[in-house]
């Protein structure tokens, strides 16, 4: 179901827990309330990681728009707003604000992707601007829906007041920027499936070292699991990604709200006040697909 959560990575505990005190009669009360603090459910965090969907997706289509802008601009130079058809049926508009800057409407467009091979589905208004002095791209998507694969499929997705911008800093870092929300929804009844909503959150990838920095708002709801958190990533120990699984983080240290997790291996440890424990990371990741795909919304 989630095939833009490339790896909604979580934690999830091998179950090792820590206390710190006194000896004596209070220490297994103590260790009851350490284990309270800590369980598989309260360690268990959606991750912004799952952004990266957005952020390939977005390469993805600011390429075809840049195709589109490019090839409008060789059919005209002027300003005014254009109507072009689309390969399949419906139309798109197009408005130049400048010769980097323009709007695009997209009105129940089909149209033929060549890379894909596949008819694509867009509906919807997005405007883009290109800074070539700064490396930067903006784009806004308005009341804007996308089906790949129009014939096939059965899963949609639709940017209900998105903003995103990506800057390209020196050799190896891209710094990406997301705010807004996003629907994922079944093309056949429109139901929503999964909502998420990003306050401003930004990531930073070097990719030389593949390491991730993370910080912002990340909100994620998916049938009975919801989850709301803010995120910040240590600016001196970023999340380096597990060269043998892509889903674990080999180290780095992130907060979740709160909450302390450092990595190491393919272990994580927490800190949450007081309380301290170790788990394994492939316990939380499939803690929290048990929790996604329960559908016991009184739990």
């Amino acid at each position: 179901m989630n095939k833009l959560i490339k790896l909604s990575l979580i934690l999830t505990p091998s179950i090792i827990l820590i206390g710190c005190g006194s000896g004596g009669s209070d220490n297994n009360n103590e260790k009851q309330t350490i284990e309270s603090a800590l369980k598989i459910s309260n360690a268990v965090y959606a991750s912004p990681r799952s952004i990266e969907y957005s952020h390939k997706s977005r390469q993805v289509f600011t390429k075809k728009t840049k195709r589109i802008y490019n090839k409008i601009t060789k059919i005209t130079n002027n300003f005014e707003k254009e109507t072009y058809p689309c390969d399949v049926s419906g139309n798109y508009e197009m408005e130049m604000i400048n010769e980097n800057s323009f709007y695009v409407t997209y009105n129940s467009c089909i149209a033929y992707n060549k890379d894909t091979q596949t008819n694509d589905f867009n509906n919807g208004t997005v405007s883009m601007s290109f800074d070539n002095e700064t490396n930067t791209t903006k784009i806004k998507m308005e009341y804007y829906s996308s089906i790949e694969d129009y014939d096939n499929a059965t899963e949609g997705t639709y940017y209900k007041d998105i903003f995103m911008s990506e800057h390209i800093e020196g050799k190896n870092i891209t710094e990406f920027e997301i705010d807004g929300t996003i629907e994922y929804y079944n093309v056949n009844d429109l139901s929503v499936y999964e909502t998420m909503t990003y306050s401003n959150l930004l990531m930073k990838e070097n990719n030389a070292t593949k390491a991730w920095f993370y910080k912002g708002g990340f909100y994620d709801k998916v049938g009975c699991f919801t989850q709301n958190h803010v995120y910040e990533t240590d600016e001196n120990d970023w999340l380096v990604e597990n060269s043998k699984n892509s889903d674990y983080w080999s180290s780095g240290t992130l907060y979740v709200d709160s909450t302390r997790y450092v990595y190491s291996g393919d272990m994580v440890t927490v800190t949450k006040g007081d309380s301290k424990g170790t788990f394994k990371q492939q316990e939380l990741i499939d803690e929290l697909n048990k929790e996604k795909s329960s559908t016991d919304c009184d739990i």
